[in-house]
């Protein structure tokens, strides 16, 4: 899917919307070339705003499914501290783990049912892999702020309830 150089272009649109909110589209480019809208449904967008604010980490558990020998979602976004669970949906084995800096893990051999967790405490990319299946992937976004969404089937994203002041759109 990687294929060559992968550009982005992220519309953000300030005029028009409620203070304290980011509306824009993502669209996603490789060799010059358009990619369909729907190659950004994995996408998360971030606002870091310039002066930290405080992280909320969430009462219960973020969800990465195992199903179909798949990570679902692929891509999940959680704030530093969040703890994730790694249900089994297969009537197979799965042994999910990572060996991303600061975030490593290793949930052994688990059969269909709840799964293991994790919590996650440093902010990075963390890449989750499954010992038993090798072409099972996933990737844990740990961000240190609160602000972040998905973008929708067609690239389209919203933030809102953003602080005042500048920040970094990632």
């Amino acid at each position: 899917m990687h294929r060559g150089w992968i550009g982005l272009v992220l519309v953000a649109l300030a005029g028009g919307a409620a203070a304290g909110e980011l509306r824009g589209t993502l669209s996603l480019y490789a060799g010059g070339q358009p990619l369909r809208a729907a190659e950004a449904s994995e996408a998360v967008i971030y606002f870091r705003p310039a002066k930290p604010v405080a992280l909320r980490v969430p009462d219960e558990p973020a969800v990465m499914l195992t199903r179909r020998k798949q990570f679902e979602p692929r891509v999940l976004p959680v704030v530093a501290g969040t703890t994730v669970r790694f249900p089994n949906d297969d009537p197979i084995l799965h042994n999910v783990f990572s060996t991303s800096p600061d975030n490593a893990f290793d949930a052994g051999l688990y059969g269909t049912g709840p799964g293991v967790v994790h919590a996650f405490r440093s902010p990075g990319l963390v890449k989750v892999y499954c010992n038993v299946h090798h072409s099972m992937f996933g990737f844990v976004l740990v961000l240190d702020t609160p602000f972040f969404t998905r973008t929708d089937v067609v690239g389209g994203f919203r933030l809102a309830d953003l602080p005042p002041g500048e920040g970094d759109l990632v």
